[in-house]
């Protein structure tokens, strides 16, 4: 696991999918996530597939008696920074490098333009970002934050400073 810092793009973790979903979940929660694995929550239907259904580029499931981020649509790379209280999560959708991506970003982070894309209620404490295939309990890769509130609003926006480079921008931020 590895721990972003606060307001810094240095040493960042990407996150990769095999292919679906990647889920942001509070650590407390992870034992209601089954992934891939029968669920005796849902009946007939597997938690990857309840992630796997989510229309959107970010939307919110229910987990236990609190709420998981689910990373929809591509299966981008993703990494996550705090900003301040704000988590940031990026999605490389094409750069020709990372130093690339993230040294446009760095110029371009305060003139983004975010629209509302919902709310995430949650348990403060750790986070831990993974794909959405494995069960909480056995989670084999991941990157971990610590979120300090309990509801946040959801924002995004997209990062086209040019041709060859594009991310999708989410923030969560507290209410």
């Amino acid at each position: 696991m590895s721990n972003p810092q606060a307001d810094t793009m240095n040493n960042l973790n990407w996150m990769e999918s095999g292919g679906g979903p990647l889920l942001l979940a509070a650590t407390p929660l992870l034992a209601h996530w089954s992934g891939t694995a029968p669920s005796e929550r849902t009946a007939g239907e597997t938690d990857y597939q309840r992630a796997c259904a989510v229309g959107n580029e970010i939307d919110t499931i229910d987990l236990g008696d609190a709420q998981a981020v689910v990373l929809g649509d591509e299966p981008n790379r993703t990494v996550m920074f705090l900003r301040a209280s704000d988590l940031l999560l990026v999605r490389w959708r094409w750069a020709n490098s990372e130093e690339e991506l993230l040294a446009a970003l760095r110029d371009a982070l305060d003139q983004l333009s975010f629209i509302s894309a919902g709310t995430f209620l949650t348990v403060p404490g750790e986070h831990l970002l993974f794909d959405s295939a494995f069960s909480g309990t056995e989670v084999a890769e991941s990157s971990s934050v610590i979120l300090e509130a309990s509801d946040y609003a959801i924002d995004t926006a997209t990062f086209e400073p040019s041709s060859s480079t594009s991310a999708l921008i989410h923030r969560l931020r507290p209410k």
